[in-house]
C-alpha cells in the first residue's frame, strides 16, 4: 500500500476522474468540494496528514459540519448531499489505487438531508463536546502552566468555556468590548454578521482582569494572537491535561461543549442562541430533544 498524504492524494484525483468519463463540470464541483474536506481536516486534525490515519470519526465529524452549514442555510440541502458523494467517490479512487485498506466510507449509512425536524433530531450525531470536569481538567492544566502566556491563555479558555464563541470572536475581540463595571462582554459574530451583549462569568471576569493588569503594553485587541498559535495553545494544555478523547479536542469543541451544558441545564435555546449567535433556532435543535425550560442567568452557572 502505498503512502500518500491528503493532499497529494487530491492533486491525483482528477487523473481518477477522467478515467472514469466524469465530466469536466462534475470533475471541478468535485474538487471543489473536497478543498472544503481538506480545510475542514486542518482546521479540525491538523495531525492528519496521510490519508491512512483518516478514521471513521473524522467523516462522521465532517457529515456533522455538513448538516451545521445545511442548518444555518449556508447550504441548501442538494449541496451537502453532493459535497458527501464527493468524498464517497473520493473514497472509491483511494480504493481503486490502494491507497488504503478499506473503503469504510463506501457502505457508510449517510441519511440523506433534508430539512431537519424537532422529532427528527434524536437521529442526528450529537456534536463532539466535553463534560464538565473533563473542561475542568484543561483549565486546570493551564493554572499549573508556568510559561509566559499562562493568563492569556487562561483568558481565552475560560472565554471559550464561560461563552461558547468562536475562534473568529476571540481573535476580533477588543478591551472596549469588555465592560468591567457592569460585568458585559461584547462577542463579535464574524459568520452570522451579528452580535451579542452577555454577563461576564466570574472566572472570565477574574481571568481578564488577571491578564490585562500583567500587559505592559495595551493594543486595540485582547488578544494579539494569529490562528495558529491559537490552535497550538489548545492543542498543548489538552495534552498537558492528560485527557484522551476518539476525537480531535479544538476550539470549537469548548462551543459545542457550552452548547450542550446549557442543553442540559435546561437553558431555553432562544438564550443559548443570544450567546453562540445563532439566528435560527433551529440550528440548535441537533443537541437536544428535551423540553428546555428558563434559567434566570446563564453566566451564574460557571462560577
Amino acid at each position: 500500500m502505498k503512502k500518500i498524504t491528503l493532499k497529494q492524494a487530491i492533486e491525483e484525483f482528477p487523473i481518477y476522474l477522467n478515467i472514469k468519463g466524469i465530466t469536466k463540470s462534475s470533475a471541478k464541483a468535485y474538487l471543489g468540494d473536497l478543498k472544503i474536506f481538506k480545510n475542514f481536516m486542518k482546521d479540525n486534525y491538523p495531525s492528519v496528514v496521510y490519508i491512512d490515519t483518516i478514521r471513521n470519526f473524522h467523516i462522521i465529524s465532517y457529515r456533522n459540519f455538513l448538516v451545521e452549514k445545511m442548518e444555518n442555510r449556508e447550504y441548501k440541502k442538494s449541496t451537502v448531499d453532493r459535497k458527501f458523494d464527493s468524498i464517497k467517490v473520493f473514497f472509491d479512487y483511494l480504493e481503486f489505487y490502494n491507497y488504503i485498506k478499506k473503503n469504510f466510507v463506501k457502505n457508510f449509512t449517510f441519511q440523506r438531508c433534508r430539512n431537519i425536524t424537532y422529532s427528527e433530531t434524536k437521529e442526528i450525531n450529537i456534536p463532539n463536546y466535553l463534560d464538565e470536569e473533563e473542561l475542568k481538567m484543561i483549565i486546570d492544566a493551564v493554572k499549573k502552566d508556568r510559561t509566559a502566556n499562562k493568563l492569556r491563555d487562561l483568558a481565552i479558555l475560560e472565554l471559550l468555556r464561560t461563552t461558547g464563541c468562536r475562534r473568529s470572536s476571540v481573535l476580533d475581540l477588543e478591551w472596549k468590548d469588555i465592560n468591567f463595571s457592569k460585568k458585559e462582554i461584547l462577542i463579535k459574530h464574524q459568520k452570522t454578521k451579528n452580535w451579542s451583549n452577555v454577563p461576564l462569568a466570574r472566572s472570565l471576569e477574574q481571568a481578564l482582569i488577571d491578564y490585562k493588569f500583567s500587559l505592559t503594553e495595551h493594543t486595540p485587541n485582547v488578544f494579539n494572537i494569529k490562528k495558529d498559535a491559537y490552535n497550538d495553545l489548545i492543542n498543548k494544555y489538552v495534552e498537558k491535561s492528560g485527557l484522551k478523547k476518539d476525537f480531535k479536542i479544538t476550539g470549537h469543541t469548548f462551543r459545542h461543549s457550552f452548547i450542550t451544558f446549557l442543553v442540559k441545564k435546561d437553558v431555553p435555546l432562544d438564550k443559548i442562541a443570544k450567546y453562540t449567535g445563532h439566528k435560527d433556532l433551529r440550528s440548535l435543535n441537533i443537541y437536544t430533544h428535551l423540553v428546555p425550560t428558563d434559567l434566570d442567568d446563564v453566566a451564574s452557572l460557571f462560577g
